[in-house]
């Protein structure tokens, strides 16, 4: 093909045939250039716009995405499922009543699909929550998804995150209010229904963390991961490797499933993990990279230990901490002399924290520098996203500090 259209480079249905080899030998970039050149070629090309449309899907640039399937559609594109691909790419980027409409259409089309029937359901729930009562939003949901309803609770928690993670913060405390006078003793709604609120914690309090984590486990590496691109720990990884030592003993705080443990094991002889929640850590015993696994909270550990570390770690923990103070002081006391503390935290603004609506924990860089001063030497700084939050980059850093000797 490539061959071919060096003898004649206007050849639409051969930039096309190309794209969906290199889609098929998995060269994603490649095939974009060509159907990029197919769309240079014509600009109206129902099948360029389309297949260009699901490619940028797969790469999540899903306003790109939802811009060119609507442009193929409009132009009269009729693949039965295009507008279920439509819905998805706008419900993605937070356009929650374009995506109801275009999975009206797609239901219209394909009026026996289950999945694209919940789809519309669960996108009915949102759009009635925007503006209706919690009464209001179940009536429009089970009217879509008659006999394939799924468990109207968890459909109302998860809109309730996507409306904080999408900004609309208003409507996500008449719908997270609701949910707690059906569930008083839910601390997941309760914490986020503060967190939303603007009410100010120290920190994320231990009963949530387990409810939230417990219930998280068992999809928790799957989701961090692939849906919301979590990639700390390689990153983190990499600035430890370029110190080009070996750590005698190593503490990982917030353990998790253990995510960061394989690393561990690259660079440290013994290693022990604490985490609150009891179904994270036997995810992370499963994993088998800690020689010790403790289900505690990461202060009181500390604070009850009298062992030293070389390398201690916090990945994704800080976010549940707001004052940082009483974590800097008893992890200084048990790092031994020149060790290594590792730490991720989202960027914010001001002087010290914020509880943002997100139920995490931002922190100022210099907040985390008037910390250090004295007792740790600053050696590494990584500006990087932690993760995905509504489908856009949440800006962090990853810090190496070193204990002074």
């Amino acid at each position: 093909m490539t061959a071919s259209l060096a003898l004649r480079r206007d050849h639409l249905p051969a930039w096309l045939a190309l794209a969906n080899v290199e889609s098929a030998l998995n060269d994603k970039l490649a095939s974009e250039r060509a159907l990029l050149e197919a769309l240079r070629i014509d600009p109206r090309s129902k099948e360029a716009l389309t297949a260009l449309g699901l490619l940028r899907i797969e790469s999540r640039r899903y306003a790109s995405a939802a811009e060119l399937i609507r442009s193929a559609l409009d132009l009269g594109a009729d693949a039965p499922y295009l507008h279920a691909c439509l819905g998805q790419a706008l419900f993605l980027i937070g356009e929650f009543s374009q995506a109801l409409d275009a999975f009206e259409k797609a239901v219209a089309a394909c009026p026996n699909d289950i999945g694209l029937i919940r789809k519309l359901a669960r996108a009915r729930f949102l759009q009635s929550s925007l503006n209706e009562s919690l009464d209001v939003a179940k009536d429009e949901y089970s009217a879509v998804a008659g006999a394939e309803a799924e468990d109207i609770d968890s459909v109302g928690r998860a809109t309730f995150q996507l409306l904080i993670g999408f900004g609309h913060h208003d409507a996500a405390i008449r719908l997270g209010s609701a949910l707690l006078g059906n569930f008083p003793d839910d601390r997941v709604i309760a914490y986020h229904l503060d967190a939303v609120r603007g009410l100010s914690h120290a920190k994320a309090p231990a009963r949530y963390i387990v409810e939230c984590f417990d219930g998280y486990a068992d999809r928790f590496d799957e989701h961090l991961v692939k849906a919301l691109e979590y990639d700390v720990p390689t990153k983190c990884h990499t600035l430890l490797a370029a110190l080009n030592g070996s750590f005698r003993s190593a503490l990982d705080l917030g353990c998790g499933t253990g995510l960061f443990g394989p690393f561990l094991e690259t660079l440290s002889d013994r290693r022990a993990g604490v985490d609150l929640s009891p179904r994270m850590l036997d995810k992370a015993k499963a994993r088998g990279s800690y020689h010790e696994l403790f289900e505690c909270e990461a202060v009181d550990f500390l604070e009850a230990s009298d062992r030293q570390f070389d390398l201690i770690v916090a990945l994704d923990v800080l976010v549940y901490i707001g004052d940082l103070q009483p974590l800097i002081s008893v992890v200084s006391a048990r790092l031994a002399p020149n060790g290594i503390f590792a730490i991720s935290f989202e960027r914010g603004d001001g002087e010290t924290y914020k509880l943002q609506p997100t139920g995490r924990f931002a922190h100022s860089f210099a907040y985390i520098e008037r910390l250090a001063a004295g007792t740790f030497d600053m050696i590494a700084n990584l500006e990087t996203s932690q993760r995905l939050e509504a489908n856009a980059p949440v800006p962090g850093h990853i810090v190496l500090l070193r204990r002074k000797p």
